[in-house]
């Protein structure tokens, strides 16, 4: 599987938190959006990890 896939899922992750900090006045600092992010990211990781996504990527798994 492309990479850049992965990349962007976690960009976008990253984006939303760091957006919902703004909108509820929390600061941008980075670390403490990563803080927010990190139970994201790791859901994301393992949902990756359990379909298998690298193998096959247009694959729907049900």
């Amino acid at each position: 599987m492309k990479r850049w896939f992965w990349i962007l899922d976690g960009v976008a992750v990253v984006t939303f938190v760091f957006i919902g900090r703004e909108s509820h006045a929390l600061g941008n600092e980075w670390a403490a959006t990563l803080r927010v992010a990190a139970p994201f990211l790791i859901a994301l990781c393992l949902g990756i990890a359990a379909t298998r996504a690298w193998q096959a990527p247009e694959r729907v798994v049900t």
